[in-house]
């Protein structure tokens, strides 16, 4: 009877995870579409839209990142720059370093205005990941830093981002 009572709790389980799963795929299907078909919703819902609808995914990134490189309002730069918050492995983590990395040497002034719109721990994040590009030379990197080491308004980002280099270019 007890092995009987075990093996049915177990299919109930097993039905149960399986009606969830298909739920969950229906409901991800549908995700970040329409109205919805936001970086926002690209944000708040990663994972689950990467996996349910793949093509979604990169249109939503590949239209954000045209907005920050077009740069005719920094807060497109920020809403792209914010992606650092989100989890980047494999494809997306490529993507993430040749987009900003590309970004911050053509247009280093925009960049530094979106990331004048960013939380703190935000700025520290996109700092560390400036530091260790993928594809631009660390060297064209602390160019750019440079370049604009004497502009108060981006001050605290410079020297924050010299301290963490550890680097002789320390801003005055």
């Amino acid at each position: 009877m007890a092995k009987h009572v075990l093996r049915c709790m177990i299919t109930l389980l097993i039905t149960v995870r399986l009606m969830t799963f298909g739920l969950q795929s229906v409901f991800a299907n549908g995700i970040c579409s329409g109205t919805h078909e936001t970086l926002e919703c690209l944000m708040e819902n990663p994972k689950t839209l990467y996996y349910a609808n793949m093509d979604q995914f990169w249109n939503i990134l590949e239209e954000a990142a045209l907005k920050a490189k077009d740069c005719s309002h920094p807060k497109s730069m920020a809403e792209f720059l914010n992606l650092i918050e989100i989890p980047r492995d494999g494809v997306f983590a490529e993507f993430f370093h040749e987009e900003v990395e590309g970004m911050f040497l053509n247009n280093t002034e925009c960049v530094l205005e979106g990331v004048l719109f960013l939380c703190e721990a935000s700025q520290v994040k996109i700092i560390r990941f400036l530091r260790n590009p993928l594809f631009a030379k660390k060297e064209e990197i602390d160019e750019r830093f440079m370049s604009f080491k004497l502009n108060l308004r981006y001050k605290k980002f410079i020297d924050i981002y010299w301290e963490q280099t550890g680097s002789e270019g320390s801003s005055p």
